[in-house]
């Protein structure tokens, strides 16, 4: 076998076995490449969703580095395809860089770890204002994160050491955002990058 890194491993998880509860991908259902990824999302979401098309990602990490761009400053957006019905970014983060708190326009968007250490938190909205920490994890590599329109209130910072990458599909593409103010809680919407 060879030295190379895969990204994808909640796949091998639900092949092992393949009546945990959310498996809908089948034993010979495996997405090995960047092209394959696109080819099957340019099909539609199917059967299980877009969420079980990521699930099925495990391609070499050396594949998305073409598509890598780092700013010392903030993080990187780097668009991989975008089609009416989705689009597909890598998303890189030098160490200690995060996103804002924000929530996405999409019906859906999933998120996996392609390499580094993230820090996931998950918000809800406080009553009286402000907003209130639901959930902080550190995904492991190849691990799908899935956001709904409705639960949707996140962070991602790269805890580092070193540099982070995340795979991101939002469907449909995402062309504007709320940004939550930390302590009022109150959100304002964003074209995306703001």
């Amino acid at each position: 076998m060879s030295s190379s890194i895969l990204i994808g491993m909640d796949t091998f998880a639900r092949w092992l076995d393949p009546f945990a509860r959310g498996n809908t991908m089948t034993r010979a259902h495996t997405i090995r490449s960047l092209e394959e990824l696109i080819a099957e999302l340019d099909k539609g979401p199917g059967q299980g969703g877009h969420g079980r098309i990521m699930r099925s990602v495990a391609i070499d990490v050396k594949d998305v580095l073409g598509f890598a761009t780092w700013n010392p400053k903030h993080y990187t957006r780097n668009c991989i395809a975008q089609r009416e019905g989705y689009e597909l970014l890598l998303i890189c983060y030098e160490e200690g860089q995060r996103t804002s708190i924000h929530d996405h326009d999409s019906l859906e968007a999933h998120v996996m770890l392609v390499s580094g250490t993230m820090l996931e938190e998950r918000f809800t909205t406080a009553a009286g204002g402000g907003l209130h920490l639901v959930r902080a994890t550190e995904p492991v590599v190849g691990t799908v994160s899935t956001f709904d329109k409705a639960h949707s209130i996140h962070r991602y910072s790269n805890v580092g050491p070193g540099r982070s990458m995340t795979l991101n599909l939002y469907a449909p593409p995402l062309l504007k955002w709320r940004v939550y103010d930390e302590r009022s809680g109150r959100p304002i919407v964003k074209p995306i990058g703001t």
